[in-house]
């Protein structure tokens, strides 16, 4: 399993902790391994990841603590029962601007 820099190094993604906290939408570079605790998740028994097999991936997402004081990462999810988008789960290790005319890395290998 690659971890967090070899991930930030391939893809040339930045560290969360250099990411925008005032609402700007970001791409976010997740890790699906580290599920958190029940009842937060629950659908089908995983992190609810976008792509339905993945351990890393990317999603889109912000933070809004310069606005309510909280900081909390809010990810696109999806709901593999309904088929629709829902609150993402997982840990951010990466972000990339989302409007830079640079292609979205999904290569990400499946480990």
């Amino acid at each position: 399993m690659p971890n967090n820099m070899d991930l930030l190094k391939k893809y040339g993604a930045n560290p969360m902790e250099t990411a925008p906290k005032d609402g700007t939408i970001l791409r976010i570079l997740v890790d699906y391994t580290q599920k958190p605790p029940v009842p937060e998740w629950r659908v089908l028994g995983e992190a609810n990841p976008l792509i339905d097999t993945a351990t890393y991936g990317w999603t889109i997402g912000m933070n809004l603590l310069e606005y309510d004081e909280v900081d909390q990462w809010y990810l696109a999810g999806w709901d593999w029962e309904q088929d629709c988008f829902t609150d993402g789960h997982g840990q951010p290790i990466g972000w990339l601007p989302f409007f830079d005319n640079q292609p979205w890395p999904f290569d990400l290998e499946q480990t």
